[in-house]
């Protein structure tokens, strides 16, 4: 008998035994697991836990949700879950075809596929809080680190009742847009134009506000400091991470955080940010005593001014004469003091940083700020982060103040749909007062996440990574990344206990580039700046405190936090090529990767054709149901 005679005799009856195991498996299939329950290390079943996103770690998608024995298919994601609060079969979108049931028991020959559910963060944490370790570099609290709010408040007061008289004498309240520029209609692009009798209105009351504006104070305001927001559960965890990073790169200015009066902190907030050296200051003068960040009812209509002058007040008012002003969710990466030492600063007084979008300013406000177009900046504005010396800036802060207070007005006459707020009125305000600023040359860039979301093909079933940013990384005079500014999510308690295991990393790549975000931080930082922001939520949430302070905010209307409702996931970002597809212009641009054919044809006919067609009635601008695709 020959060698190959006998190894087909050996592997023959094996083939046979596979087909018959294969066949009676594909038989029961949905029904029964080959893998039997029972045995040692098989898990029993709970069910099919379906997410967004085409990925198994985005947020859960409930409606989703199936039985053991129902199949998996393609074109969902999710993972099973099973008895002990274990996963397995964390699928993308991709090609499948499984039973739950069968994935968890499963479980009995490839255990390394089980992975625990995360649980919530608790207290007590095992990283201490010790106050001096942020202090880094600074040897003893400087002495202007501490304030009396009560004396800063009466030295300013008048001088707030002034600028308030000044801007409702000669406001603009009956200054209508054509419309409201949103994703299917914009007045601007489709050619109309703001009737020349508002033009003349709002020129002429302009005028008169310019003429009546009160006069910088001199010696009511001294120093450099930080100035920001903060206010209720959405801004008190990044303002509380914005002011330890602050601190860890040695930053010595002092810093006050103003709150609207209905946001007010309990004392033990306003001790714990004091130790960092925060005076924390109440914008409880009239005109701003209501809440930013709610609509409040019952204001009467010339408190206008509270909703949308919180930032320019808390810059007018606070004590410092040069201001490094910071949103609450804007995280430095040094210390932003050497700012104030640079060339740029110095021959301006004013630091601006552009946002991604083209100017899309409305043809009028050349005349009706007296500002020409070819002095118009060519991109847009944004307002995390600026340095103004007041002294320099008074008459453009003042005249932000008074398009602020008019945002129903102007917002729509700086900005399409995209960012639409205070961020163009700090420039146009300086550009109508004939005072000169710098902007940034660097565009931001984009830092934002791979894994988190994927687009997968209809027909093959295949997926791929898609890249969506939800932080923006501004640059410094140098073109070195020196802010990330989270305007799109903010910060939360919704964190898992272990960030080793169970922690999805919102900032992984950095666009243009891409720049593995990790690497950057360990090369420039020399730490991971990432896993400090959660060891600081961390902190914030075993303050003695914050059970009682999160309670009075729940009754007072904030929103709850969410619970960690399936893995710790990233909610999904700015996704850059949709909006090119849909006709935008702009510095982004630079950032998008693999375009094809198609996303160039619907990028032109969105930017030309479309809104010609809007403006006579026979389309919508931007059609969201092909864009969104």
């Amino acid at each position: 008998m020959t060698r190959a005679l006998c190894g087909a005799l050996v592997v023959l009856p094996w083939t046979v035994l596979l087909l018959l195991v294969g066949l009676h498996s594909w038989h029961d299939h949905g029904h029964t697991s080959f893998i039997q329950a029972g045995l040692p290390g098989a898990k029993q079943c709970v069910g099919w836990r379906e997410t967004y996103f085409c990925h198994p770690f985005a947020e859960r998608y409930g409606p989703g949700d199936k039985g053991c024995d129902d199949e998996i298919m393609p074109q969902v994601s999710g993972y099973c879950l099973c008895e002990g609060n274990v996963t397995t079969a964390r699928v993308t979108c991709g090609p499948k075809r499984f039973t739950c049931r069968q994935k968890c028991a499963e479980l009995a020959y490839n255990p390394t596929d089980a992975l625990a559910m995360p649980a919530p963060i608790t207290c007590p944490y095992d990283v201490p809080y010790l106050l001096r370790s942020f202090l880094k570099g600074i040897p003893d609290a400087p002495a202007d680190w501490s304030a009396d709010p009560a004396k800063e408040r009466t030295k300013v007061a008048p001088l707030w009742e002034e600028i308030q008289a000044a801007v409702h004498a000669h406001g603009v309240p009956a200054a209508v847009a054509p419309g409201t520029r949103n994703t299917t209609h914009d007045f601007v692009r489709e050619g109309s134009s703001i009737p020349r009798s508002t033009v003349e209105y709002v020129r002429s009351q302009l005028a008169a506000y310019s003429a009546a504006m009160p006069t910088y104070p001199r010696g009511a305001f001294s120093g450099a400091g930080v100035v920001t927001v903060g206010g209720g559960m959405r801004y008190i965890i990044p303002a509380w991470i914005m002011v330890h990073q602050l601190r860890h790169t040695g930053c010595k200015l002092p810093i006050e955080m103003w709150y609207p009066i209905s946001e007010w902190p309990p004392q033990a907030v306003v001790d714990a940010f004091a130790k960092l050296g925060v005076t924390s200051r109440k914008l409880d003068f009239r005109g701003l005593n209501i809440t930013a960040f709610k609509h409040d009812p019952k204001a009467p209509p010339h408190d206008t001014m509270a909703r949308f002058t919180i930032k320019v007040a808390a810059i007018l008012l606070s004590r410092f004469q040069e201001v490094i002003y910071l949103d609450a969710d804007n995280i430095p990466l040094k210390d932003p003091a050497h700012l104030l030492d640079g060339p740029e600063y110095n021959a301006t007084g004013a630091l601006l940083w552009q946002d991604f979008w083209d100017n899309t300013v409305a043809p009028e406000a050349e005349q009706m700020l007296g500002v020409p177009r070819s002095d118009w900046f060519r991109g847009s504005f944004e307002s995390g982060q600026m340095v103004v010396d007041k002294a320099r800036h008074w008459r453009g802060l003042l005249t932000a103040a008074w398009l602020n207070s008019y945002a129903s007005f102007w917002y729509e006459v700086f900005t399409c749909f995209l960012g639409k707020g205070d961020k163009e009125t700090f420039a146009y305000g300086m550009a109508a007062a004939r005072e000169p600023y710098y902007v940034i040359t660097t565009p931001p860039g984009s830092l934002g996440t791979t894994g988190t979301s994927m687009s997968c093909n209809s027909r093959t079933h295949l997926c791929k990574d898609e890249f969506t940013g939800n932080t923006m990384v501004q640059y410094d005079t140098r073109g070195a990344p020196l802010f990330l500014h989270s305007n799109l999510h903010k910060w939360d308690m919704r964190l898992p206990e272990k960030f080793s295991l169970h922690y999805q990393r919102r900032w992984q790549v950095l666009l243009p580039g891409p720049v593995h975000w990790e690497d950057w931080m360990r090369q420039h930082l020399g730490h991971d700046l990432e896993h400090k922001v959660y060891e600081w939520i961390r902190m914030l949430r075993c303050m003695p405190w914050w059970d009682a302070y999160y309670q009075e905010r729940l009754a007072l209307g904030d929103r709850k936090t969410p619970d960690l409702d399936g893995f710790h996931y990233l909610l999904r970002g700015i996704e850059l090529p949709k909006l090119y597809r849909a006709g935008w212009t702009g510095n982004y641009q630079a950032q998008l990767q693999g375009l094809s054919f198609g996303d160039w044809r619907n990028h032109a006919w969105n930017l030309r054709a479309r809104p010609k067609l809007a403006a006579l009635g026979l389309a919508q601008r931007w059609d969201p149901a092909r864009d969104q695709s």
